[in-house]
């Protein structure tokens, strides 16, 4: 050791591996007498003083390769305590002294230290020049007999199990036919009856004739029978089971009608399911019509073909109970005296106040409505505000727009009132807000006096007294109670070639509409920018029997919202359906009212009908796509226009006052100021101004008296 610092440290043996304490020399080591017995000392050399140049050279001198001696690290110096410590060393230790023993290249034996003189120590602690550091240990021969041992052996083990797994699944590999015969014991177990002991047959008397049958025992039964009765009572049972062990088994017949059993199985499979013959013939066969009568059903689209649930075929009642076999009277089923309930089946909702000012200014931080149904637009802010929002089907006609017209929203900042106006006032409608309900009307004309609107008529009345006609058929046709010759406020004034109308928005409208009409009706072109679809001279029926004529797939069996039910109907349908809130308000309706409807491949009349009677309400026709709610008794009150041709019916004024006389009569039409029917004597047409219900009424009648 060459470092002082290491002296007093605990440190493994580069030679032997063994712990040792490094202690300079002539000092005593400071470990207990249990730590001496097993840790070995190794005693520093004394520190010597730099040999001279003189040394140096004789070094020198003395081998050729001095720079790379010189170079080269010392060699560490044998253990002397080594030996001593014998009864510490381990076995790695003993193996790899017998190995250095063992081998042809043995070490010279070192001095032991009694023997090691001053000289000889001092020598030894000087590290030779000529000497390499040691290369990586070589393994002793001893080691790679041992390793050579341990793998033979291990060979040797695997090569016996082999042989035991081999010998394991080869063994006892015949089979061994199941067989039920009775298994041969020993005379210990049970001892064989010998034929003494059989009870003798009974004699049989004269007058019993018994028929004995031989029974046919069984093969193996036989065959085991004599080896019972050859075994002596005394007899050693041990070799009598090996003789039985080395006999070959019996195979038993099998037998091919019956079913094998499955030991794996813990039911029987031929009980268990059914046979695929006997499913087949009991199932039923779907027929064209079961599969027409469910495919519109909405469960079908759910189910699929699992739909229906149930066989109809099940709840038949069988023959032998049908009640056409039996004898037996069926009783009748009692009326009810009791009279139903008048009123609607539906309960009307709570009723509630609205306070329409405060709800138009219930603020929206932002409203962003892209391409959106005018329609479902107003549908929306009744359910957002609560007010009832109706939409007059003049204002949609005097804007001449469809109520699913497709319209944009953007505001920010903004309000219910705000969201409202942006929606209908770019289409040229106005928004009129009353007490209970806001109505959409066509657009209103600024100032408090309505303004004077003229319409050219030289067309239609070449004199004053035409021009006259025409202005008494007008107001008699159009609002007739609005005029001042009815009691009103508008004004009707005859010029030379033309009407001087003083009246609101929608009174405009509807004269404009009827002047059309009449020139359509005399074979002229309409004057009005409007679509001529819209002076089309068909009654109104009659445009809209195609639309009410669809057919419908649409069931609410609970109750269910009547806008939330008339957006599925107009979805279905493609029509655009408006609610009368201000009809349906006058009898405690408003828009939390719920209705059923049972729509199963049935026309979208029918269908209004089961959703509407119930409430007592009722639609009328407004054209080709739009359909209106209201109240039944609304509906059979309010007038509107029709023309009917009746030049095969009436040849001038005469004939025609007295159909017309004939057409009260028999349609028992009151004198009401509301109610008119006119003759054109130009166009050879009647002008009529009646509710709905008669208006259906008056065009039957004219199409009765039309056939032959």
């Amino acid at each position: 050791m060459k470092h002082a610092e290491l002296i007093g440290q605990i440190l493994p043996c580069p030679k032997c591996g063994s712990m040792v304490q490094i202690i300079a020399p002539g000092a005593a080591s400071d470990l207990s007498a249990a730590d001496a017995a097993n840790a070995k000392t190794v005693h520093l050399p004394p520190t010597e003083a730099p040999p001279k140049s003189s040394a140096k050279s004789n070094a020198a001198k003395k081998t050729p390769s001095s720079k790379t001696a010189a170079t080269s690290r010392p060699a560490v110096a044998p253990c002397p305590a080594a030996a001593a410590a014998s009864p510490a060393e381990s076995s790695e230790e003993l193996f790899a002294n017998a190995a250095q023993m063992l081998s042809d290249d043995v070490p010279p034996e070192n001095p032991s230290p009694a023997e090691a003189t001053p000289q000889s120590s001092s020598t030894a602690a000087k590290p030779s020049p000529s000497e390499t550091p040691a290369a990586i240990p070589v393994a002793p021969k001893f080691a790679t007999y041992r390793l050579i041992a341990m793998i033979g052996g291990g060979v040797v083990v695997g090569g016996l199990l082999m042989a035991l797994v081999v010998r394991a699944i080869l063994l006892d590999d015949t089979p061994v036919a199941q067989s039920d015969a009775p298994i041969a014991t020993s005379p210990v177990d049970s001892a064989p009856q010998s034929p003494a002991e059989k009870p003798a047959p009974a004699a049989e008397t004269p007058d019993e004739k018994i028929a004995v049958e031989t029974p046919v025992e069984n093969q193996a039964t036989d065959e085991a029978a004599p080896v019972e009765a050859a075994m002596p009572a005394d007899a050693d049972p041990m070799p009598m089971k090996a003789a039985v062990a080395k006999a070959d088994p019996v195979e038993m017949p099998l037998d091919e009608t019956q079913p094998q059993e499955n030991p794996f199985l813990f039911d029987d499979p031929v009980r268990a399911k059914p046979s695929i013959e006997d499913a087949a013939v009991e199932a039923p066969e779907t027929t064209d019509e079961q599969r027409m009568k469910f495919a519109n059903d909405p469960l079908t689209g759910v189910l699929g073909e699992a739909f229906p649930l149930f066989d109809e075929s099940m709840f038949d009642a069988p023959t032998s109970d049908s009640i056409v076999d039996t004898d037996e009277p069926v009783p009748a089923v009692p009326e009810s005296d009791e009279p139903l309930p008048p009123g609607p089946i539906v309960e009307k909702p709570a009723p509630r106040t609205v306070n329409i000012s405060a709800r138009l200014n219930d603020p929206y931080l932002s409203a962003k409505f892209r391409k959106i149904p005018l329609m479902d637009h107003l549908r929306n802010l009744i359910r957002w505000s609560t007010i009832p929002i109706s939409v007059d089907p003049l204002a949609l006609q005097s804007a001449d727009v469809a109520g699913d017209k497709k319209i944009d929203i953007n505001l920010s900042g903004t309000n219910t009132g705000n969201l409202l106006r942006a929606a209908v006032e770019p289409l040229r409608m106005s928004v009129d807000v009353t007490a209970d309900h806001i109505r959409i009307v066509p657009l209103k004309q600024s100032g408090d006096k309505p303004p004077t609107i003229r319409f050219p008529a030289d067309d239609l009345a070449t004199d004053e007294k035409a021009m006259a006609e025409l202005a008494y058929t007008l107001t008699h046709l159009v609002e007739p109670t609005s005029w001042q010759g009815a009691g009103g406020t508008y004004t009707c004034r005859t010029g030379k070639k033309e009407l001087l109308l003083s009246a609101d928005s929608k009174t405009i409208f509807q004269a404009m509409v009827t002047v059309e009409k009449l020139r359509v009706a005399r074979g002229k072109s309409p004057l009005s920018r409007y679509d001529a679809k819209l002076f089309k001279l068909q009654p109104r029926s009659e445009q809209a029997a195609a639309m009410l004529d669809k057919k419908v797939q649409l069931s609410f069996a609970e109750p269910a919202e009547l806008l939330e039910i008339v957006e599925q109907l107009e979805d279905a349908t493609g029509t655009v359906i408006l609610i009368d809130w201000e009809s349906l308000l006058r009898e405690g309706w408003n828009p939390d009212t719920k209705g059923t409807m049972f729509a199963i491949d049935v026309t979208l009349r029918e269908a209004l009908e089961s959703l509407l009677k119930p409430l007592e309400m009722d639609f009328r026709m407004i054209d080709e796509r739009t359909l209106q709610i209201a109240m039944k008794s609304d509906i059979a009150q309010n007038g509107f226009v029709e023309l009917y041709p009746i030049n095969e019916l009436a040849d001038g004024p005469t004939q025609a006052a007295a159909l017309i006389h004939r057409l009260k009569t028999e349609l028992a039409i009151a004198d009401d100021p509301e109610f008119a029917l006119l003759y054109d004597e130009p166009s050879k047409h009647l002008l009529v101004r009646l509710p709905q219900p008669q208006q259906q009424e008056l065009a039957e009648a004219l199409a009765k008296m039309r056939a032959p």
